[in-house]
């Protein structure tokens, strides 16, 4: 995956030349935008998946913070091992990407809920200009249907709202449809707004 700091598409298609003469056969964005793809376009991306945009004002009431935790240092193997268990192949994160979720906005908070026997879920939230960003959730799938995608979720409005933030925002897979119906539950309703993930040269059919 590449992420554009600054440049345009000649840069992005040298980057991707350069990509591909390491025999990498496929490179990624990530989610962007629709108004800021059209560099990418012109280096030779093309639309892999798209996700939809959701959005909850944190005015309205909601439960509390329930049995999740805030966590004050992540373990970043517990929670790789979480997050593989419940994404797999192309939508699971590596522990870099898991970091720079968490480092993404200056404000931002790790939630984590579990057993004796460990992390069995976790959310990563941050805050800025009072917009809130859930940037990942993951359950394990041994424990699906036990409320913890629930709990993990009013921890990371409760303390969105005690913040100062406005609205939460998060995006989501079409074809996620328990996702959907967890936030369609809490509140969350589609903007009508898409982000896209682009890809570069012999792109592997998704399994959305």
């Amino acid at each position: 995956m590449v992420r554009l700091e600054r440049g345009g598409g000649e840069f992005l298609a040298l980057v991707a030349e350069h990509f591909d003469s390491l025999g990498l056969g496929q490179l990624f964005s990530p989610a962007l935008y629709p108004g800021v793809t059209r560099s990418w376009r012109r280096a030779g991306f093309r639309t892999y998946a798209v996700l939809d945009i959701m959005e909850r004002s944190l005015s309205r009431a909601f439960d509390g913070p329930g049995r999740a935790t805030m966590a004050a240092r992540p373990d970043w193997d517990q929670l790789l091992a979480v997050d593989r268990a419940a994404f797999g192949g192309f939508w699971a994160m590596s522990r870099l990407g898991l970091e720079e979720a968490y480092a993404t906005n200056r404000d931002a908070v790790l939630f984590e809920i579990g057993d004796g026997d460990g992390v069995c879920g976790y959310a990563i939230v941050g805050s800025q200009s009072e917009l809130a960003y859930l940037h990942r959730i993951a359950v394990h799938p041994a424990r699906a249907g036990a409320g913890m995608g629930t709990s993990l979720m009013e921890a990371a409005m409760s303390w969105a709202r005690a913040s100062g933030n406005q609205t939460m925002v998060l995006n989501v897979r079409p074809g996620n449809t328990r996702a959907r119906l967890l936030y369609n539950r809490l509140g969350f309703a589609a903007t009508g707004s898409t982000l896209e993930v682009m890809c570069h040269g012999d792109c592997p059919q998704l399994l959305n």
